[in-house]
């Protein structure tokens, strides 16, 4: 018992000894506060970010087990980046998926850069005169491209040689045709007198040939009928046999047209026949005849300029038989319309009425006195007399 005793006596320091550095590592594992809380320290791994309230030591106890403590359950978030997040634009309903509006135009036509531009001028720039033919002769195989040619030419020695070209290289189509004829009618407003050279071209003999096969062939619509009339018919002072070769072919098919014909349509194809001067041809009076009939209906559609086309059109021909019930309708249309009417339709159209009837020797007091007491108003009067003085009288022949 003795012995026993002494045994565990002896043990007394060790035992003394091991609490004593329990009791030191415990003390060095904890950080005392101000507040008098204290809370476990954490080692910062390799890497690894800590919020700055959180002490970091060598010594991590807890790196040990892998776990953490409550402490760090409280460490708020780190603060997020001031910059605003990209969003997608939202796509506009009825565009196609992947549709990138910078990639377009405001018309909706692709982008087209000015370094592409200028490469490509420069490029036809470095051609010889032999190579620019033979690309110009390959683009025009394109119906667009030869139609776009045709409508930019800006002199009627371009027009003929790009003409010239395009029926040697191509067929013409009917799309061609009344692009050619207007634009060299709008080119013989700025242009007139043509040279000698072009009125006796073999070339625009040739074209109108092809016109009246293409009209025969019933290719032409009733805005392109029309069209191609009142192109004829501007171009009858410097061209006088184009009326023998494109009035009756175009005539002929006026009558089947009036049932679909628009105002404007009806306004040029009457004009076209009436100044080309197509005589007593059975297809221009059928023609005449058929418009005068489809005009009344839609009267209150025309504007001043339609009407005065249309009776210019029947004062060139000088023939109130083919017409009476039309020319009943203008005079109605001219009382009821003169004194609203704006100040330069007055001055441009009236005397174009005017003067169509007085040619038929239709006078009619009623819409005279409507026509002479609307341009007796002061501002009529004044705006006519400048018109007079800048020749804008000239245009009625046109």
């Amino acid at each position: 018992m003795a012995s026993h005793r002494r045994g565990l006596g002896s043990l007394g320091p060790l035992v003394c000894w091991l609490g004593l550095a329990a009791l030191a590592w415990a003390t060095r594992s904890l950080t005392f506060t101000l507040s008098g809380t204290f809370r476990p320290v954490l080692s910062a791994r390799h890497g690894e970010t800590r919020h700055p309230d959180v002490a970091c030591h060598a010594e991590d106890p807890f790196a040990q087990r892998g776990g953490i403590s409550a402490a760090d359950l409280r460490v708020r978030r780190p603060e997020e980046d001031s910059f605003v997040q990209y969003r997608e634009p939202r796509q506009r309903s009825g565009q196609r998926p992947g549709f990138k509006e910078s990639s377009t135009l405001s018309r909706g036509g692709p982008r087209r850069t000015f370094k592409a531009r200028v490469e490509e001028e420069e490029e036809a720039a470095n051609l010889t005169k032999e190579e620019r033919e033979q690309r110009f002769r390959e683009q025009i195989k394109s119906p667009v491209t030869l139609t776009t040619f045709i409508k930019r030419t800006g002199s009627p020695e371009e027009f003929m040689w790009v003409m010239w070209t395009a029926m040697d290289e191509t067929m013409l189509n009917h799309i061609h045709l009344v692009a050619a004829f207007t634009k060299l009618a709008a080119l013989k407003k700025k242009a007139a007198p043509f040279s000698d050279r072009i009125r006796k071209s073999p070339t625009l003999v040739e074209m109108a040939k092809q016109a009246a096969r293409v009209a025969d062939r019933r290719e032409f619509r009733p805005r392109e009928t029309a069209s191609m009339l009142m192109a004829a018919a501007s171009l009858r002072t410097e061209l006088p046999w184009i009326g023998e070769i494109l009035g009756v072919p175009l005539a002929k098919w006026v009558p089947e047209h009036a049932a679909t014909m628009t105002p404007q349509s009806f306004a040029h194809t009457v004009y076209g026949l009436g100044v080309l001067n197509l005589g007593d041809e059975k297809e221009a009076v059928e023609a005449i005849r058929a418009c005068a009939q489809a005009i009344p209906l839609q009267l209150g559609r025309f504007s001043g300029m339609d009407i005065a086309q249309v009776a210019w059109g029947l004062g060139a021909r000088e023939s109130r038989e083919e017409a009476g019930e039309l020319l009943d309708a203008i005079e109605k249309w001219v009382i009821r319309e003169a004194k609203p009417m704006s100040v330069r339709s007055a001055v441009v159209d009236l005397p174009m009425i005017a003067v169509a009837f007085a040619r038929l020797g239709d006078w009619r007091p009623k819409m005279m006195d409507a026509i002479a007491r609307r341009l007796y108003h002061r501002p009529t009067m004044q705006e006519l007399w400048v018109s007079g003085r800048a020749g804008g009288h000239g245009t009625w022949g046109v």
